[in-house]
């Protein structure tokens, strides 16, 4: 992926962290970012997210600073009425790409995060298989927990 271009996906931050949702078009990113909104996370962008580089940093941003979701069957939801906390950008730190049943190529062997690259640096990325049967929610906040770990594992001896 190049910097500096607008990709179709959701981004918001988890605990300081940057996460960009991937998946295809009714997978259910923005329905997803609703609920993780709702639970207290930062909305940043829904259904067009900018890829930038600042100070040989990877952001992902907001690029018209509409602050909207497009929720099927609603329609759109202005998130300043939501009076949930909204944020410009945040440095990317994890990706997570929603596979539908439909595009579903499971493959058991395909345990953890895989790597995702922007510009020759490297973010997890998480893949969520059968996205329709599973709580996403509580999926992602887990995700988020283990990489918030990995900063503070140590070897033991």
């Amino acid at each position: 992926m190049k910097i500096n271009q607008a990709i179709h996906a959701c981004a918001l931050q988890i605990e300081s962290l940057g996460v960009l949702i991937l998946g295809m078009s009714g997978s259910g990113k923005s329905d997803l970012v609703l609920e993780l909104i709702d639970n207290g996370y930062n909305f940043i962008a829904d259904d067009l997210v900018l890829i930038e580089k600042i100070n040989n940093q990877i952001y992902i941003t907001n690029p018209n600073q509409q602050y909207q979701l497009y929720i099927r069957d609603i329609g759109i939801i202005n998130v300043n009425n939501l009076n949930k906390k909204i944020i410009h950008r945040a440095p990317l730190h994890i990706v997570i790409q929603l596979i539908t049943t439909q595009q579903n190529q499971y493959n058991n062997l395909e345990l953890g995060p895989q790597t995702y690259k922007i510009d020759n640096k490297e973010f997890p990325l998480y893949k969520i298989h059968d996205v329709y049967n599973r709580n996403l929610a509580l999926l992602i906040k887990n995700i988020i927990h283990i990489e918030i770990n990995k900063n503070y594992a140590y070897e033991v001896i």
